[in-house]
């Protein structure tokens, strides 16, 4: 790059206005007597003399500058100097600024950015604005090192590279070749520059990461249905695995919360001395946008208790059969020692290398596993695991973990929490549990004969297979007819299902009228369930 000079005096003439023929400007490193070169052509081939001396006239030719600053002094054919200017920034917009110019690309490497600059500079200043072309991408958290433009100049530190004002660079942050704008804050360099990783808008690709959907239940222990065993779903979507059963009771706790958070999970030891840990699988369908990218991982986490000192988290890929998954991706005999990763079974693989979190404490941590590639070949699902790493676990001990969140790109951002519905029909998508309490109604249906009825639900969003049918016992319903007597159900079946409906088979003593509507209820024991699952 190029500027033409422009004079920095409109007038060159002597004290009485007279033109100066043959006067001289001299041009040097500013602040010095050193002599720095102009060019006679904007390619900066030709050096001109220095001084560059005019005609009779007063007038010289073109003159170009390198892209830095000078000192610039006119003087007499007779050497009597007139004026002097220093510094001389070039360019037509010659105005003092804060600006410290360099069309030199950056050098330097391992993310270690080293740049000299065009002006005096003995030390950083509050304020001071850096700019250049960078010489290689960075991979990480990255430094600038600045050396000012005076003769044996020395570095003057490495400073850490700023993005949105306090937060790291991530890799490809910045790429190479890119002009980068960085102003001191006095502490650290503040990239101003666009990001050449332009940020997509937060997607937590879990569902129920907060643990707001509890369909099947809030609390689940060993006498509980569902049970507290390994490789259970509990809380909408997320899967409970241990070492052996009753490791831990399972609860939607809305009391111990960090704040803007409604739930957590709690999981409070029952047997001592186990690994347990949380699961979530995601659809292949949705596990398409991860696989091949970049994604990161948050959540936060405490404990009661001191026995429970540290976590692990990993991203899981699974590299057979789209959603055809083993959903206890270890088993009970593999979790290993305090430390040690669990083994994974066949066709699953850990995506990050799992490290042994932050000590937790009483309170609320945000723990974060940035910048994980999911590159194993062939994956067709993705999932999230959250594990104890301590072995010496004490009964009655707590652990809390509340906005897990999985989402695109080498940095995690804030937790994305969405509407209360949009959750729960995305829970509805693998889990529609049906239980509306004592003498309430289920769904219409019609008496095929005095023993048999049929009743059709239709399911509130479109399931992701055609899902199975756990019924509470069939002894928990009733049919009830148009005359509002009730016949109790003896038996109850599935009669045809598809990922939007389903219909159901109701066997009762007798009374029923054929051709009659009727309605399948609880039978006044507030037990009654219907459990629509479809789960990974």
């Amino acid at each position: 790059m190029s500027n033409l000079f422009n004079m920095p005096r409109v007038e060159a003439q002597n004290a009485s206005g007279g033109v100066l023929a043959g006067a001289k400007l001299e041009f040097f490193e500013t602040g010095t007597s050193t002599n720095l070169d102009t060019y006679s052509n904007d390619t900066l081939a030709t050096a001109n003399a220095n001084p560059v001396v005019a005609d009779s006239a007063g007038r010289w030719g073109a003159i170009f500058l390198r892209d830095q600053d000078y000192k610039v002094t006119l003087s007499d054919s007779a050497d009597v100097q007139i004026w002097s200017a220093d510094p001389y920034h070039p360019g037509l917009d010659n105005l003092a600024d804060d600006t410290i110019r360099s069309t030199l690309d950056t050098t330097g490497s391992a993310n270690a950015y080293v740049l000299t600059v065009n002006r005096v500079i003995t030390a950083y200043a509050n304020g001071d604005l850096f700019i250049a072309k960078s010489n290689f991408e960075n991979t990480d958290t990255a430094t600038l090192n600045v050396t000012g433009g005076q003769s044996g100049a020395s570095a003057l530190g490495a400073k850490t590279i700023k993005k949105h004002r306090d937060l790291n660079l991530t890799a490809g942050d910045i790429e190479s070749g890119q002009w980068c704008l960085w102003r001191y804050d006095g502490t650290n360099m503040q990239l101003l520059s666009p990001l050449a990783t332009v940020p997509l808008p937060s997607q937590n690709m879990l569902i129920n990461g907060d643990f707001r959907v509890a369909q099947r239940g809030v609390s689940f222990t060993s006498a509980t249905t569902p049970v507290n065993s390994t490789d259970t779903y509990l809380l909408d979507r997320w899967i409970l695995l241990s070492d052996t059963n009753d490791v831990v009771d399972v609860t939607q706790e809305t009391t111990t919360v960090p704040v803007g958070s409604y739930a957590a999970i709690r999981l409070d030891v029952e047997t001592a001395n186990n690994k347990f840990g949380i699961l979530q699988i995601i659809e292949g369908k949705d596990a398409e946008a991860l696989i091949g990218g970049k994604c990161s991982l948050s959540f936060q986490a405490r404990r009661t208790g001191t026995s429970i000192d540290h976590l692990r988290a990993a991203v899981l890929g699974w590299n057979s059969t789209v959603d055809s998954v083993t959903s206890a991706v270890t088993t009970n005999t593999n979790w290993g020692a305090a430390g040690t990763d669990p083994t994974l079974v066949s066709n699953w693989s850990y995506e990050n290398t799992p490290a042994s979190l932050a000590t937790l404490t009483t309170s609320f941590q945000t723990f974060k596993i940035e910048n994980i590639s999911i590159d194993t070949s062939s994956l067709t699902n993705v999932a999230v695991f959250i594990w104890i790493d301590d072995t010496t676990t004490t009964a009655g001990d707590f652990l809390y973990i509340t906005d897990v969140q999985l989402e695109l790109g080498p940095s995690a951002t804030s937790f994305q929490r969405r509407l209360q519905g949009q959750e729960l029909a995305l829970c509805q998508r693998y889990a529609w549990v049906l239980k509306p309490g004592a003498s309430d109604g289920f769904a219409l249906g019609q008496a095929t004969a005095t023993t048999t009825a049929q009743i059709d639900l239709q399911f509130p969003t479109t399931m992701r297979t055609s899902p199975s049918l756990t019924v509470s016992a069939a002894g928990d319903f009733a049919m009830t007819q148009a005359d509002s007597t009730a016949e109790a159900v003896t038996v109850l079946t599935l009669g045809s299902i598809s990922v939007h409906n389903i219909r159901l088979n109701a066997t009762v003593a007798a009374n029923l009228v054929a051709g009659n509507a009727t309605r399948l209820r609880d039978d006044a024991g507030a037990n009654a369930s219907l459990t629509f699952d479809s789960e990974l």
